[in-house]
């Protein structure tokens, strides 16, 4: 057993000394998987009803969406690819019109609109239909916003700082937009809004929403739902220098949700932990890779606490910072994740028990399989 070596740096004006566990293998490089051009964006569900994780990446230079089944022991069947609008960002999934089977939304960001696939329950999907968005739409989120048992969507518009909200009537078919500023009054901070977070912020059972501006004010907007679907005025959320990635989780075990962004031109993630009414303690930094851009929380280690892993475009790499589970993270540690590492999605591929990662690989025109070789344990 390895003994643990002490990393130190310094957040604001308090000096912070923290163990750097050595994490021998904790991620091991599995296959690649060719996709379509510059993948973008990945999503793991099982689209053909077989209990084993398939996967959907958008592919931006393309203008389709890369399906690839699950075989449930981590490898995955070569990609069927379907078009859809023009330059996808993101693609996500969810049952629109409530027959059991996983469609598909995707931002398809330079058509000023969104497409939707519905599936046939067998891993095939309907020829694309779209709807109409708001300038550069590039992120999507899906939630059942109004209590309605329907699902609906969320989409960040890049340019135009705002968030449309399609309610969904249960069919496969959205009523027309409700759009949402991402500021309290309108200027020009360019925003430039990236990742979708919903989760309940303030304890009331009601969905909210988090987005992170990737632009120059570096902050998360949030959004407190009222529950019919509409939204109160948006308040910021201070992060590190251009916050890009979103994702949730309770970190500390409160009961209340935490947030972390990954910074992309601060190299560092910022965690945020939630007071259960809306708002949040000041950030507390993490120094992870080169330009991160995206960030996933799961219990990597099988502790019982939340870890994060943030994916690094200019250093190649993912940073996984194991949680103490009071709030606070190990000493990032940095796994090799292809040449252009942009999103990241995590489940469990090969049906041990323990969360995975795959990364579309955005230079290389494939997606990477990251496999988490952990035991339920922590090393001390």
């Amino acid at each position: 057993m390895s003994m643990p070596r002490l990393a130190i740096f310094v957040i604001g004006l308090t000096l912070v000394i923290a163990p750097e566990f050595v994490w021998a293998g904790q991620f091991v490089q599995g296959p690649s998987y060719p996709t379509a051009v510059q993948p973008r964006s990945a999503f793991l569900g099982d689209f053909n009803g077989d209990g084993k994780l398939d996967m959907a990446v958008s592919n931006y230079g393309s203008n389709s969406v890369s399906i690839l089944l699950g075989n449930g022991d981590g490898t995955f069947q070569p990609a069927v690819n379907y078009p859809v609008g023009m330059r996808p960002w993101q693609v996500v999934a969810g049952d629109f019109n409530n027959d059991g089977y996983l469609d598909l939304v995707v931002a398809t960001g330079y058509g000023s609109t969104i497409s939707i696939l519905m599936g046939n329950g067998d891993g095939t999907f309907q020829p694309a239909s779209t709807l109409g968005a708001g300038l550069h739409p590039v992120t999507v989120a899906v939630a059942d916003l109004n209590h309605d048992g329907n699902l609906d969507l969320l989409v960040a518009n890049h340019t135009y700082a705002t968030l449309d909200v399609y309610l969904g009537n249960g069919d496969g078919t959205f009523q027309s937009p409700k759009t949402y500023p991402l500021e309290e009054l309108p200027s020009f901070l360019f925003l430039l809004p990236r990742w979708i977070a919903v989760a309940d912020f303030n304890n009331d059972g009601i969905p909210d929403v988090a987005v992170a501006n990737g632009g120059i004010n570096n902050t998360v907007s949030l959004l407190l739902g009222n529950g019919d679907g509409s939204f109160q005025t948006p308040t910021f959320l201070h992060t590190g220098t251009t916050p890009i990635g979103i994702a949730v989780g309770d970190f500390n075990h409160d009961g209340n949700i935490d947030i972390v962004t990954a910074d992309n031109n601060g190299d560092s993630a910022s965690v945020l932990l939630g007071n259960g009414d809306g708002t949040f303690k000041p950030r507390v930094p993490y120094f992870v890779g080169i330009k991160p851009q995206a960030a996933v929380v799961a219990d990597f280690n099988g502790d019982g606490n939340l870890d994060i892993v943030i994916s690094n475009e200019d250093s190649r790499n993912v940073t996984l910072l194991i949680g103490n589970g009071d709030g606070t993270f190990q000493t990032g540690v940095n796994y090799p994740a292809g040449a252009y590492p942009e999103d990241l999605a995590t489940g469990d591929i090969n049906g041990d028990g323990m969360p995975d990662l795959v990364v579309p690989d955005y230079n290389s025109n494939s997606v990477l399989v990251l496999f988490n070789s952990a035991t339920p344990k922590t090393i001390r």
